[in-house]
């Protein structure tokens, strides 16, 4: 069974499960916003983060990623090789001029989606995911992010090599544009197992047991609700 659901409800549910799952304050709702907009474009957001957090056994502690300096660049590791762990750390390193590689990285378009929503009138990035042999190249700049033939790519796992662009400024028509503003007015659909999984662990975020519930105990995700 499936059932339409709003990018706001996305975002709010996504962030008050992965907090519950250890994921600390600004990791848990950015990668909320990463999978409303995977989803909103009909990429399968909501089934790629319930895949993950299958993988994902309760953690007192989200792991830290560790960098690696390299002949070609930056390289990230953590103990959770997952683009959920990995894509702001990736991303930041990214806007200070590196060129960030993680190895056998599960559920790589969200750093797509981080690239894309990061990406402005000053700053584009290149992202390639290398999954079998196989290249798959992205682009994400002001307005615009395409990448090819994505349909493989949601739950594979990849080698992911990312830096920052100039900006071209491109005025080739984006459709997925329209797939975007499509699903703002009408909603998105998701697969009931996979929404009912990712509700389910929200409802436990009240006060999970780990150092940042500690330094709060009983707040909600977002204080303004």
């Amino acid at each position: 069974m499936r059932r339409a659901v709003s990018y706001n409800e996305i975002v709010t549910t996504v962030t008050k499960a992965l907090f519950a799952l250890g994921a600390p304050p600004g990791v848990d709702s950015e990668n909320a916003k990463n999978i409303a907009w995977l989803q909103a474009h009909q990429l399968d957001g909501v089934e790629m983060l319930a895949r993950e957090i299958q993988k994902i056994s309760r953690i007192d502690e989200w792991p830290m990623p560790k960098k690696e300096c390299t002949s070609e660049g930056l390289s990230l590791t953590s103990t959770l090789v997952s683009s959920l762990a990995l894509a702001q750390t990736g991303l930041d390193f990214v806007e200070t001029g590196e060129i960030v590689s993680v190895k056998m990285c599960t559920a790589p378009l969200i750093f797509f989606a981080e690239s894309a929503r990061r990406a402005s009138k000053s700053k584009s990035f290149e992202i390639i995911l290398n999954a079998d042999n196989i290249a798959f190249k992205g682009i994400c700049e002001d307005g615009r992010a395409t990448i090819d033939n994505w349909r493989p790519l949601n739950f594979i796992t990849a080698n992911i090599t990312i830096k920052q662009t100039a900006s071209k400024h491109s005025a080739v028509p984006n459709p997925i544009e329209n797939i975007y503003e499509h699903s703002l007015n009408h909603g998105m659909v998701v697969h009931d197992a996979h929404w009912d999984l990712i509700t389910q662990i929200s409802k436990k975020c009240l006060v999970p047991n780990n150092k940042y519930s500690r330094a709060g105990a009983g707040a909600e995700v977002d204080d303004s609700n």
